[in-house]
């Protein structure tokens, strides 16, 4: 498949909020006709994601990872040890 600007206009906008699965890959590809496959789609997906990330540093917007957005945990709980199916939930002791 030959990729024009209309062609990764609509994959941008399919992507847009939302992650692109590769489950999905197959229907998207069906969308372009003849000549598109659920690789192709997905190489364009990958090269497409490696232009934004060289945009992005260059522009020292460095796209932070999912990984940095993660809350603290809470502190975990200590349950009465009793196996009958009733959780008594203790609360954790400060030490």
């Amino acid at each position: 498949m030959t990729w024009t600007s209309e062609a990764d206009r609509q994959l941008l906008l399919l992507g847009l909020g939302r992650d692109i699965v590769p489950s999905e890959y197959a229907a998207i590809a069906a969308m372009f006709g003849p000549g598109a496959t659920a690789r192709a789609v997905q190489e364009r997906l990958c090269k497409l994601k490696r232009q934004q990330a060289a945009m992005l540093e260059a522009m020292a917007l460095m796209a932070r990872s999912s990984a940095g957005n993660v809350p603290p945990r809470k502190a975990a709980e200590e349950t009465d040890g009793v196996e009958d199916g009733w959780e008594m939930v203790l609360p954790v002791r400060e030490r």
